[in-house]
Parts: structure tokens; sequence; C-alpha cells
């Protein structure tokens, strides 16, 4: 496809110097800025490159070769932030990004980065690069920025027969955009999506969180950039395989639940660190109709931690397979 694109409109927006020195824009047509006025440049680096790339990494350490799929290029500091990333790593990175409302390069050569002011030419290279063509921007990073609505696009159009390992879903919020979070939206990403593959998002709205599962992920709910208390991670199950993850059960409720001695004495021990969760069989966490948590972890019939005083506690969990798991063997 060309990348000469006729139709881009201009944006009425403001841009905005957040706290850590770096700015974010504020759309006038949403009504919303682009990041967290508590630090754009922090928020881009915590819940993408870190919950996201690093994270994925750690589950898959001898990749070398990933392919970054994100929603809402919006002012690039993501795909920024990840080429950044993969220079200093060397790590070979395909960014995919789709936009429906493209910022002009011209109007971003004041933009500051703050503490990554001096990549500042790789910023501008990002944005300067023609949309719906595949650019090698570094030796370690190619960018293919797509002009589209997310909505209506089909996403073989670039992947042909690639696979996500990432996706960064940057969309505007829910009560702006609900349209860009329904279980339509991320069931195209979750069957493009190679098995173990990663979604984060700032967001954390319990209709994306239901939507997200529908599609077919598994959830873990972070704290969230700054002063934001929750982000959504979602993970796409392997096939045939469980999915072993460490969550933070501090929010859980587990009043009016039965307790096992045995299970709470071993969730104590992974507490402390005594025993390596490692060398346990999973444990699964059923959410019952009244919202509270059953564990069930292979050795006991049924258990419930609850946690006397401590905030925070680490449990394994289980994701069983699903049907179509079941019906691909």
């Amino acid at each position: 496809m060309s990348g000469k694109v006729e139709n881009i409109k201009p944006i009425e927006f403001e841009i905005v110097r957040t706290n850590d020195g770096a700015d974010t824009i504020f759309s006038k047509k949403f009504g919303e800025h682009y990041h967290s006025t508590a630090g754009s440049l922090g928020e881009s680096i915590y819940v993408y490159q870190k919950q996201a790339l690093e994270y994925y990494l750690q589950l898959f350490p001898d990749k070398k070769q990933i392919n970054i799929f994100e929603v809402g290029f919006g002012v690039g500091l993501n795909a920024f932030v990840t080429l950044i990333y993969a220079l200093d790593k060397d790590l070979q990175i395909n960014f995919y990004s789709i936009e429906k409302f493209p910022l002009q390069p011209a109007d971003l050569y004041n933009f500051s980065l703050g503490d990554y002011q001096k990549y500042q030419p790789f910023f501008l290279q990002i944005h300067k690069t023609p949309w719906n063509q595949t650019v090698k921007i570094t030796s370690t990073f190619s960018l293919t920025k797509i002009f589209a609505d997310w909505t209506q696009y089909n996403l073989d159009q670039f992947l042909e027969n690639q696979m996500i390992d990432i996706v960064y879903y940057d969309a505007f919020s829910y009560d702006t955009q609900p349209e860009m979070w329904t279980v339509e939206m991320f069931k195209k990403l979750f069957e493009k999506m190679s098995p173990g593959g990663v979604l984060t998002t700032y967001a954390a709205k319990g209709k994306i969180k239901q939507n997200l599962t529908r599609a077919g992920f598994f959830i873990e709910r972070l704290k969230g950039a700054w002063s934001k208390r929750h982000m959504l991670r979602a993970l796409k199950p392997k096939k045939g395989q469980n999915v072993v993850r460490f969550i933070s059960i501090s929010n859980l409720k587990f009043d009016n639940i039965p307790i096992n001695p045995t299970t709470l004495d071993l969730a104590m021990k992974i507490y402390n660190k005594q025993i390596d969760p490692y060398e346990l069989p999973p444990i699964k966490v059923m959410q019952l109709p009244t919202g509270q948590y059953l564990i069930r972890d292979g050795r006991h019939r049924a258990a419930a931690f609850k946690l006397n005083g401590l905030d925070r506690i680490k449990a394994y969990i289980f994701v069983p397979k699903t049907k179509q798991d079941d019906h691909s063997k």
C-alpha cells in the first residue's frame, strides 16, 4: 500500500507538560489526555515496556524477534520507548500500530521527552515515517503505522501469516470509546496472538475485564502507573498446557468460605518464601456466584485463604484448558 495518506484531518489538541518532564497531548475531540499527567513517559515505560515487553521476555527468554501490535498510536511514546529498549537489549522488534486520528509530525518538534530528550531524533523519525508502509528505523526496530479504523480493520492485511506476541492496548477510555473495548475487538487479537502472548492496557474497568475474559484471555489486575490503582494484563493460554502465573490476591474477598488449615499453612509458607511454589501442584481459583473465590489445589478438596492481617499474599494459579484446546488435540 502507498504510504501517502490524503484524508488525514487536522486534530485539535494541546500539548501538556506532565510531572515527569515529558509532554502529553490533550485531545479536544475526545476531552481526554493521551497519557497520565502524573508522567507520560513513565506511564508508557511502566504499562507497556515493563508489564508487557519485559514480562513477555521473562516468559520466553530465548525469543529474539518479537511482533508487537498497538491499538492507538497516539503520540508515539509507546513505540518510542520500545525502540530505545530494543536498541539497548539488541532485540529485534516488528512494531505495528493502528491509528484513526494521526497527529502531524510538524506539531511535535517541541514535544518534551523528559529524561529521554537525547533520543528525540528517533522520536521525530517515528513520526516522519510514512503511513501504511513498513520502515526499518534502526537495525533492531521496524515500524508499520496503519492509518485505519481499528473497529473495521482486518489484521491479516499487514500481518499475513505472522502472529502477534504482544499487544499494547492504548485506546481512549471505555467511557469515551466503548466500541474499542468490545469482546469482538479482543477476539480479533486473541485469534491472531501466539500462545503465551501478552496484552496490557492502562485501563481496569470491570466491563473491560469481562470482555477480555469472554474473548478467551486470562486476566491479571496489576498496580497501575503512578497513583492509578489498577491496570490489566491479559494472557493467551498455551494450547494443551496449564498456564501458571503469580497474582496478588490482596483484594479478593474470602468472608464466609470454609478455611482449610493445611492449605492456609501452605500459603503462609509460600508467602514467607519457605516453599518454592513451582514445586507444588497448581492451585485453581474459581469465582463463586457470590463474588467470592474458592481455591482447589489438587491435594485438598477445597480451601480459602484468610489473610489474618496480611495485606497481600501470592498464590499459584491454574488456568484450565478451553473447549477449543480440547478439540485441537
